[in-house]
């Protein structure tokens, strides 16, 4: 056969999916003399068929003859489609999940049949995080599949995620599922109210499609978002809800909305929760309006719940302390050290952090916090721009939120120039299974790199991998490269993914050999996560 007539055979095997004899065929092309086109052609028919082995002999052999192909952006990509193929459909659920994110990572259209099949995953997780993916593809295809899946999942937390990529993606056709959902009170709160936000940015309703409770929640949570749509009436209406939860909600709107929302009549409403309401936190809450407004009793009722016995009437009044801020760190700062429970001293001291007041002590509340957070008012009103948290699906979902968390304490220790900072840094890394370039680049920003690599290089590998990490994100060049390469064969797992993640994201094509290499001779996740890189840096 000659050349020109086996590579027509392969283009015809391959055309029709008979990737085994177009397989064949190519090792047989790649025997004799043939083109660089051919070459490029018999390699991908390798890797359609998934013979790794076969490929990069074929490779190496090609090269010798064809030097382009060193840096060859098609065969690259054949080659690390192929792999992502493979392995979304591993038995192994942590290779499917670092496919799926790899494909995230690559955003190439090539690759929407893999967040298809991902989209039908048996898991929950998988599901989950296709469905994130596909906000960035946007494909026709893969709208309905999300569509599907936002309608008839059976994993709430899918369904709540197809939703939101829903409102992203403009799916129009969801909108009559959507208002159903909304008026299902059978259905969960939570799941409700993600529907009803997702038609909120679908049609723009503003009423009629929820009741009670329900509608007063999501009224105060549309009055946060668009303060200007606010009345003296809704307020009012509100304030009378007989539920803790709406009362609270509609209190920290009358906080943040300044004079605007404190009429006469307002304020009496306030006055009566913070005297009668049997719900703590809409005691405190009420009393923290009163001591904005310089009312005795406010204070009053704040240094009653701080000094406490009970943790639920403490933690009650340090959020509503913490929901004043600045003009919150007077109070603050006196029952730092006197509050009961963990929680209470967390909420005060970041109301003390931020203000940066008594920095030191605050400091040392917070740092002894990173190592197990737990959800609380500071956290929400400071880090998460007054969101839940750990509403998520899983237990390793929870965790990365946590790491997210710890990133943001950090920074903040940092801004605020708490002294402990670099060691809260290296405590925190010592116990930790994830490198981060984060760390570093915190202290970068802050004008003090040397000063914070230099003691501590010596204490860990997880500083090494941190230092060269963030080198190679500021400079990008060969030597920040080489730097991270040379600690990959000594690294874990988890920070394995890491640097391949860096390399993807460093644009420096330089690293096509070790990207193919992590391609062709690691384990499925590191295969992944190497082939997702290798679409990334060619981008």
């Amino acid at each position: 056969m000659c050349c020109v007539d086996g590579s027509n055979s392969i283009q015809q095997r391959m055309r029709f999916c008979e990737y085994r004899t177009a397989a064949q065929e190519a090792k047989t092309s790649l025997s004799s003399d043939c083109s660089l086109l051919e070459a490029r052609l018999a390699l991908r028919a390798l890797a359609k068929h998934h013979e790794y082995s076969a490929w990069r002999e074929a490779f190496l052999r090609s090269q010798e003859r064809f030097p382009s192909l060193e840096a060859d952006r098609d065969i690259h990509e054949d080659l690390a489609a192929s792999l992502l193929q493979k392995n979304i459909r591993h038995s192994s659920l942590t290779v499917r999940v670092i496919t799926i994110l790899a494909v995230g990572m690559a955003r190439d259209y090539r690759l929407v049949p893999i967040v298809l099949q991902a989209l039908s995953d048996d898991s929950d997780t998988v599901r989950e995080i296709a469905v994130q993916v596909a906000v960035m593809y946007g494909s026709s295809c893969l709208l309905r599949a999300v569509g599907d899946l936002a309608k008839n999942d059976s994993s709430i937390q899918v369904r709540i995620t197809a939703y939101r990529a829903a409102a992203v993606l403009e799916i129009q056709d969801l909108v009559p599922h959507l208002r159903v959902v909304v008026q299902n009170t059978q259905l969960d709160g939570t799941e409700r109210r993600e529907a009803w936000r997702s038609l909120c940015v679908l049609t723009r309703p503003h009423s009629g499609v929820l009741t009670g409770i329900d509608q007063a929640l999501m009224t105060c949570e549309m009055l946060k978002e668009y303060p200007e749509k606010c009345t003296e009436e809704q307020i009012r209406t509100l304030l009378a809800a007989d539920h803790p939860e709406v009362q609270v909600a509609t209190l920290q709107i009358i906080l943040r909305g300044g004079r605007v929302f404190r009429s006469s009549s307002i304020m009496e409403s306030v006055q009566k929760l913070a005297c009668n309401s049997l719900s703590a936190r809409v005691q405190m809450q009420a009393a923290a309006i009163l001591y904005l407004e310089g009312d005795p009793f406010g204070e009053d009722k704040l240094t009653e719940g701080l000094s406490a016995t009970s943790s639920i009437l403490c933690e009650a009044a340090s959020e509503a302390v913490c929901s004043l801020g600045i003009h919150g760190v007077h109070l603050a700062g006196r029952f730092l050290s006197k509050v009961q429970g963990m929680r209470s001293r967390v909420n005060l001291a970041f109301a003390l952090l931020v203000s940066r007041e008594k920095v030191e002590e605050a400091g040392d509340v917070v740092a002894s916090f990173i190592h197990r957070i737990e959800p609380c008012r500071a956290i929400e009103q400071f880090l998460c721009e007054d969101q839940k948290i750990f509403v998520a699906s899983s237990p390793l979902q929870v965790e990365i939120m946590k790491r997210d968390l710890a990133k943001k304490i950090i920074r903040l220790l940092v801004a605020a120039q708490y002294s402990k900072a670099k060691m809260v840094v290296a405590q925190y890394l010592a116990g930790q299974q994830v490198g981060w370039s984060f760390c570093s680049e915190v202290f970068w920003e802050e004008g003090d790199s040397e000063d914070f690599v230099e003691p501590l290089q010596e204490e860990s590998f997880a500083f090494a991998l941190e230092k060269a990490l963030s080198f190679l994100q500021r400079e990008g060049g060969e030597a920040g490269l080489h730097a991270v390469i040379s600690l990959y064969p000594h690294s874990r797992w988890q920070d394995k993914l890491t640097i391949l993640e860096a390399i993807a994201y460093s644009e420096n094509r330089i690293a096509t050999c070790f990207l193919r290499e992590r391609c062709l001779q690691e384990a499925a996740s590191l295969q992944s996560a190497a082939a997702g890189a290798v679409f990334a840096l060619f981008k």
